[in-house]
């Protein structure tokens, strides 16, 4: 038998696991993790599909675009950055409550961000057909806003399954002022995702400027 001490010592960590404790990374936790992530980025869809339904592309021949959704893509990359920000306080100082809100804030934030800005890419994509014959001083910058764009809203998607994975922790009491790593991690990766975009954003103005300048517009 383990002396009482050492019993205590494993209770507080959960190893070895004790009969009919939870597995907080269960099956039945998998599943609520795949049901979250799908779900969202059915939403992400649902969302990009209304905006292609709602807005005409810009119809730019020969001009270098960044579409004005990039914009609002960007103020709601930004709330998400706060909210998980907020929900790391408010975690670390015990506030289950609000920390649990801001982690569904963050969830809506970062899936309407990936919805519009699969809208974005959508316009591009729409102003590279009447661009093929402009010439490789057009279609090539305006294809590599495109690639930078995907890329970086494919890293976005990673992020918001990881962020998935926090709030269904959350919501099971796994984070407290004592331990609070994965949303610290969650929070930064968000935090450099961000940071990111934003530099990509610069790059895309300066070739817009170059464009503007260097290349005439039809």
């Amino acid at each position: 038998m383990r002396p009482k001490d050492k019993r205590d010592v494993d209770d507080a960590t959960g190893w070895p696991p004790l009969a009919g404790r939870p597995n907080a990374v269960g099956g039945r936790f998998v599943l609520r993790l795949f049901f979250l992530t799908a779900g969202l980025f059915a939403s992400a869809g649902a969302l990009a599909c209304l905006l292609t339904r709602m807005f005409l592309p810009p119809r730019t021949s020969g001009a270098f675009i960044v579409p004005t959704a990039f914009g609002f893509s960007t103020a709601f990359l930004f709330f998400c950055s706060v909210e998980l920000s907020r929900a790391q306080g408010f975690v670390q100082r015990e506030r289950q409550r609000p920390f649990r809100r801001s982690l569904l804030w963050g969830l809506a934030f970062g899936t309407a961000f990936v919805g519009v800005q699969a809208f974005g890419l959508w316009c591009i994509v729409h102003n590279l057909q009447p661009d093929r014959n402009a010439g490789e001083a057009e279609l090539g910058p305006t294809a590599a806003v495109l690639g930078a764009a995907a890329l970086h809203c494919l890293h976005v998607l990673v992020a918001l399954m990881v962020l998935s994975y926090v709030t269904l922790q959350g919501f099971s009491d796994r984070y407290d002022h004592e331990y609070s790593f994965g949303v610290t991690v969650c929070t930064w990766f968000w935090h450099i995702l961000g940071i990111l975009w934003v530099f990509i954003l610069g790059v895309y103005g300066v070739v817009s400027w170059f464009l503007a300048t260097r290349v005439p517009v039809a």
